[in-house]
């Protein structure tokens, strides 16, 4: 973009012509790029998606932020290059915006796809949580914080997700979330967990279904698995509270017996 270019383009702004300026630089970056341009493309898009956020034209930002991902994907693919659209993304659109999740999501397919390193995955599954958080969709968000292997975090949102439900059904949000950890083959993280867990809210200690998880974690531990089904026998009633229990339960077992 020439400097009579990028004045255009920001004056276009600064009048309010936000779809006019998006149309320019797509414009802009279909000739950049058929001139064999391929930084100069790659970063006009990554400019005018930065100029509209500012002026908190979302909208028309992420169609850009779109094409930036497309061109990745089929021509112009680094790791830095990810790492600016992610940059950008995770810290300049707010986490709320549906759009923000979409494309979050192709990224991580496309970091699948192109074997990014794992400190590339990382900071797209910690930007993830961030955006399921401001969705409100804690399960999705913790189901990333598990992949980041981040005990503290994961027990801050589960608490977050914890208060915003009923007080008695706090056992059950525990019970789900260490029964998940166990199925990811998360041994360790799923014990440091409900050690932190146990420690913020005694109220847990009486409940049965905390009980049999604590049970639960010393068997596994041990290989006990010929107990296990007597301990289920014995817990049945308090696992029909929460039908997805058993299929969760099952799956955690399953996965240790696979693996010890």
């Amino acid at each position: 973009m020439t400097d009579a270019q990028r004045q255009r383009f920001d004056s276009l702004i600064e009048q309010g012509s936000f779809y006019e300026a998006e149309q320019m630089c797509t414009a802009l970056y279909h000739r950049l790029q058929r001139s064999g341009k391929k930084q100069e493309a790659f970063d006009l898009l990554l400019y005018g998606a930065r100029q509209l956020a500012k002026g908190e034209q979302f909208q028309c930002a992420f169609v850009l932020l779109d094409k930036a991902q497309e061109y990745m994907k089929k021509q112009y693919f680094s790791e830095e290059s990810f790492s600016q659209v992610l940059n950008l993304l995770g810290t300049t659109f707010p986490n709320h915006l549906k759009p923000k999740v979409t494309l979050l999501n192709k990224l991580e397919k496309l970091a699948s796809e192109k074997h990014c390193s794992e400190d590339i995955v990382h900071k797209l599954h910690k930007f993830q949580a961030e955006t399921c958080i401001g969705m409100e969709d804690y399960r999705r968000a913790l189901s990333y914080y598990s992949f980041l292997n981040d005990t503290q975090l994961y027990t801050s949102i589960l608490e977050q997700w914890m208060s915003e439900g009923l007080y008695s059904e706090e056992d059950l949000f525990v019970t789900r979330q260490i029964l998940c950890l166990l199925a990811q083959g998360k041994r360790t993280m799923a014990k440091e967990v409900f050690k932190l867990c146990l420690q913020k809210h005694d109220n847990l200690n009486s409940s049965p279904l905390i009980g049999f998880i604590y049970l639960l974690l010393e068997c596994l531990e041990r290989n006990l698995f010929s107990s296990l089904e007597s301990l289920i026998a014995i817990y049945k009633s308090v696992f029909d509270r929460d039908a997805n229990l058993w299929k969760l339960l099952h799956e955690a077992i399953d996965y240790s017996k696979k693996h010890r």
